[in-house]
């Protein structure tokens, strides 16, 4: 991009210092700034003297310098750099997560490079919080998995105890076990990290007289929990810091409501401030330690009498089955019906009425794993699959068996199981998923509708600087027009992307008030009237007396000028646009009925999610990315309220949604 008079440059600076984009302008081989815009400023909490005029370096923005010599790198190699992921830091400390963009800007006065660094950190964040919450669903559902598996959970615990330090990365993660007369207890199961001294051979056999008030306390708060181990005082620090423990979270283990030890999480490196999340996460785990140990126990106990088998699977809530391979006969418990809304011996226990409940797409599968557990391919028999419910619904189901007796050639005799239902479990990961994408979908609107209104103003600059004055006033103004218009079109997704993360992440609030409807109509039709008056449309409403809502002002206000916006962008040259808006039985409800072109089925399918296959382009060519719908359907739903849309190709929409009445 070359500047070959003053006026163009006028123009450069003029967009350079109003987009919100942090810009640097800065000399390549140097890496001296010459120019930053205000936002710049203010994202980095500098003053222009602070910046202008030191190199790149000097400035220390990032927090490793190495990633802008590989972005140069890759400037000097390819001439551009266009959305390379780096890290930078605030005058104050703060790290900023950024997409770099880079570019050449040659003028009079020599060459200089252009560098743009839009902030993700919001974004990043949500990331991050999906990614946690499918690391700790997964963690909780691989224990579980684990220890379900096996009737002997003691086998599995070197490995549970194993994968909760890894993920959590602790210093210790271990159980203490009580011995039959409650005054004493024994670390029976310990992992440490790296670089941690094991402490099991010296805990066996401790007296609880020995540290006064740990249990008691235990059972009475239901954990044990400091980031300083010196806030105890007395024995209690004295004890936990001759294992070099800094910070301590300890939960108790019950069996049959009965106290019977206790399992703990040691921070030996550093004072460890205890997320709320990881106190939930870390019970979570512990509970399904103790139910195994329970579940153990009872099974022990169990093991020579059939009544008390079934007596302890139902209070599990898991299923029983028994199944002859020689004769076909099955056994089914009670719970094993009434887990699939069926009374006790509604149905025949075979086989064949079995083989009926399962979903037909599953029984393939089942088959080919239990052909390979009858044939001793595999040691156990799992599979989780669907099953139809007496009620028509269909439940996941996780089966694991095994087979209990073979005959002198190893062929099997009897294999007994069990039925869990899973479905809340499945219905979890489906959410995960669900939420993962939505991520993947936000950041290809942002890739792809982001980068084009940013990506339009630096050719048209090339052309204004290039021809200078021999562009007449009107060329010029058109230009000038176009670059207001993408920046404009960059400035309301950023604003709906910043205002979408904001209402995901919690920051913004519902604060309902008596809000007059009919006034934000009228004010944003006199907004959108340039707008509908370029395009020669024609915008009315009919508004009711009384018009009243008891909702948020600020969202409901959002909702509305999106949909007029929409209206007129949707609308071809000459159309209308009506808005009605009345009051019926507590309901405010207001509707934006366009003659513009109209939607397909299958735009209408996905219209308030996120989805980039269903961009459009107004009658204009205005882009959108379908986030302020998607913004729409959140804040209405929050405010108590309903949206929907009612579209004909060709022929027009109406957005309808209702508030609830003042």
């Amino acid at each position: 991009m070359r500047n070959h008079s003053p006026d163009s440059a006028q123009i450069f600076l003029k967009v350079f210092e109003n987009t919100h984009i942090p810009m640097v302008v800065s000399s390549f081989e140097t890496g001296v700034i010459h120019h930053v815009n205000k936002i710049f400023l203010e994202m980095f909490g500098f003053e222009s003297g602070e910046v202008v005029g030191k190199t790149i370096k000097e400035l220390d923005i990032y927090v490793d310098y190495a990633e802008r010599v590989k972005a140069m790198e890759i400037f000097r190699r390819e001439g551009k750099v266009v959305d390379y992921e780096i890290h930078l830091k605030s005058s104050s400390g703060e790290i900023i997560q950024c997409l770099f963009t880079v570019d050449n800007l040659e003028t009079d006065n020599g060459s200089y490079i252009l560098t743009a660094a839009t902030n993700v950190t919001p974004l990043k964040k949500i990331e991050a919080g999906y990614r946690n919450l499918f690391s700790q669903q997964k963690l909780i559902a691989d224990i579980t998995q684990l220890l379900n598996r096996t009737l002997d959970p003691r086998s599995e615990m070197d490995n549970v105890l194993r994968t909760i330090g890894e993920m959590t990365n602790v210093s210790r993660v271990y159980i203490f076990e009580d011995h039959p007369c409650g005054i004493i207890t024994s670390n029976t199961y310990e992992w440490v990290n790296k670089g941690i001294e094991p402490v099991i051979e010296s805990q066996q056999n401790i007296e609880y007289s020995m540290v006064p008030g740990f249990r008691d306390k235990l059972i009475e708060d239901g954990r044990i929990f400091s980031r300083d181990i010196d806030e105890f005082g007395g024995v209690l620090s004295e004890y936990f810091r001759s294992q070099s423990i800094k910070s301590i979270l300890v939960y108790p283990m019950f069996i049959s409501n009965i106290f019977c030890g206790f399992i703990g999480f040691d921070e030996c490196t550093l004072k460890r401030e205890w997320k709320d999340e990881e106190l939930d996460l870390l019970k979570a785990v512990s509970n399904i330690i103790a139910n195994a140990f329970e579940k153990m126990t009872a099974v022990k106990k169990i093991q020579t009498s059939e009544i008390r088998l079934k007596s302890a699977l139902e209070s599990a809530n898991e299923g029983l089955w028994e199944w002859d391979t020689v004769t076909n006969e099955t056994y089914f418990s009670d719970i094993w019906y009434t887990m699939l809304g069926y009374e006790p011996y509604e149905f025949p226990s075979n086989l064949s009425f079995w083989e009926k409940l399962v979903h037909p797409d599953d029984m393939e599968r089942i088959n080919e794993l239990l052909s390979k557990h009858l044939s001793g391919e595999s040691e156990i028999y799992e599979a989780i699959y669907r099953v139809k419910t007496k009620e028509g619904r269909w439940i996941w189901i996780l089966d694991h068996g095994k087979v209990v007796e073979r005959d002198a050639s190893g062929a099997p005799l009897k294999a007994i199981g069990t039925h869990i239902d899973v479905t809340s479990q499945k219905d979890t990961e489906e959410k995960l998923k669900e939420l993962i994408n939505t991520r993947n979908k936000l950041f290809s609107v942002i890739s792809h509708d982001l980068r084009g209104p940013v990506g339009n103003i630096l050719p048209v600059l090339d052309l204004i600087c290039e021809e200078g004055e021999s562009l007449d006033r009107e060329t010029q103004n058109a230009l000038l027009s176009g670059l207001k218009e993408s920046a404009g079109n960059a400035y309301k997704l950023l604003e709906n992307l910043l205002m979408w993360s904001r209402s995901q992440t919690g920051v913004i609030k519902i604060e309902k008030e008596n809000i007059d409807i009919g006034k934000l109509i009228s004010e944003n039709i006199r907004l959108a009237e340039s707008q509908a008056s370029a395009k020669g449309i024609s915008v009315s409403a009919n508004i009711g007396r009384n018009i009243f809502a008891y909702a948020d002002m600020n969202s409901a206000d959002l909702v509305i000028r999106n949909l007029i916006s929409n209206s007129v962008k949707f609308t071809k040259p000459g159309g209308n646009i009506f808005v009605e808006a009345k009051k019926s039985d507590g309901v405010i409800t207001v509707s934006v009925k366009d003659s513009g072109i109209g939607m397909s089925s299958e735009i209408l399918a996905g219209l308030f999610t996120i989805n980039p296959l269903h961009h459009a382009t107004g009658t204009a060519n205005e882009p959108g990315s379908g986030l302020g719908l998607v913004l729409c359907r959140e804040f209405i739903e929050k405010n108590g309220g309903t949206i929907k849309v009612e579209s004909i190709e060709e022929k027009g929409s109406t957005f309808t949604f209702t508030l609830p009445a003042v």
